[in-house]
């Protein structure tokens, strides 16, 4: 069973006491109780070889810089890890370990154009399939698509048995909607790894996309045999159950995932929209408004609750939403034509108008008994 993700680092000769090693999964364990301890080991095995008067050799200054700047990592000090790589890269410019680490720091922090760079210069003095990996994530996490699956590509043709790739070039198939080839990769993360849960989930999201709401739904129940707490897997079953109509039996299952992580916004939000097309609008606002109190941010609560309110006939309420929905996200086309629509109740006819050519505008299929008596 796969959660939070581990990063793979590469590791260098270290001192004699204590190493870094990397485990399969590439979770960097350190052979003492911490990292602040094996930080501290490092600085007195530096002071210990200054007392001795003996001075280090640059390889063994590189490493030093090397090992200091993992275990910052570790520590999630990753600017200060960063300034250690920059030690080691001064001494070494071709320190391709040096190079790869420094990336990995930076993607840590969220500076994905950098690590990019950095995970260039790595794979420009030794092609890795780590590398290419972390810059095909970093090209995902700025909505380089493409670009990602291409890095996926070449990472997997240096390890064709490189799970995460696979999931991860899958999951660029899936943001492309390619929902084909995105299977295809989820078919061979399963087959590599029967136990990897989140591939079950996301292949259950892919054939659910396809139609294929059977083979959705067995997908998502072998991700709850990995992991009987997946609040991810009951809200998917409960969008299944959704998609067929089964009302009540997708309020269950988006229960028990608000149960099993009552922090999960999007639960809340879906089951909401279960609530709206059954007709109990005030239970709707209530689970859309649960939504927004997990999530702030979240632009398609605050339009569906303007939903909700509209059909209470809370006009002034929906209108209120729709702008929050905007203000969140100025090319929601939903919320223009909604708040349109509430403007219109509210005799603001004007800015009713305004608001339904700007849903069209953006994409959103106005009737032509909305716009009939605009200019």
């Amino acid at each position: 069973m796969r959660g939070i993700e581990s990063f793979t680092i590469y590791k260098t000769n270290t001192m004699n006491s204590k190493k870094i090693v990397s485990n399969g999964l590439g979770l960097l364990l350190i052979t003492c109780s911490t990292y602040a301890t094996a930080q501290n080991d490092v600085v007195h095995a530096t002071i210990s070889k200054s007392a001795d008067s003996k001075e280090y050799s640059v390889d063994e200054m590189i490493n030093n810089y090397i090992n200091r700047g993992l275990l910052k990592i570790g520590l999630k000090e990753y600017q200060h890890a960063i300034a250690e790589f920059d030690l080691a890269i001064k001494l070494d410019p071709a320190s391709q370990v040096a190079y790869y680490n420094r990336g990995l720091a930076k993607y840590l922090s969220k500076d994905y154009v950098n690590a990019i760079k950095d995970f260039d210069e790595s794979n420009a003095i030794t092609n890795s399939h780590l590398a290419f990996y972390y810059k095909a994530k970093a090209n995902l996490n700025l909505d380089k698509t493409q670009e990602a699956i291409g890095d996926f590509s070449k990472s997997i043709a240096l390890n064709q048995q490189f799970v995460d790739a696979y999931q991860g070039r899958a999951t660029a198939y899936f943001n492309a909607k390619n929902f084909a080839s995105a299977l295809s990769d989820f078919d061979k993360v399963v087959e590599l790894d029967p136990a990897y849960e989140n591939a079950y989930n996301d292949r259950g999201s892919a054939k659910r996309k396809m139609n294929d709401l059977g083979g959705a739904y067995e997908d998502f129940m072998k991700a709850i045999e990995q992991n009987p707490n997946s609040a991810i897997a009951y809200n998917n079953l409960g969008s299944i159950k959704k998609q067929m109509e089964d009302f009540q039996g997708a309020i269950e299952e988006y229960s028990k995932a608000i149960a099993l992580d009552s922090s999960y916004a999007i639960a809340y939000n879906n089951r909401g929209t279960v609530y709206f097309e059954m007709g109990d609008f005030k239970a709707a606002i209530q689970d859309f408004t649960s939504a927004i109190n997990k999530n702030s941010g979240y632009f398609y609560a605050f339009n569906n609750r303007a939903s909700a309110k509209f059909k209470l006939k809370d006009f002034v309420g929906a209108e209120d939403d729709c702008t929050k929905a905007i203000n969140l996200n100025a090319s929601y086309a939903s919320a223009y034509l909604n708040r349109g629509n509430a403007r219109e109740m509210l005799k603001k006819a004007i800015l009713a108008c305004e608001d339904w050519h700007k849903a069209a505008e953006l994409g959103a299929k106005v009737p032509d008994t909305h716009t009939i008596n605009c200019e």
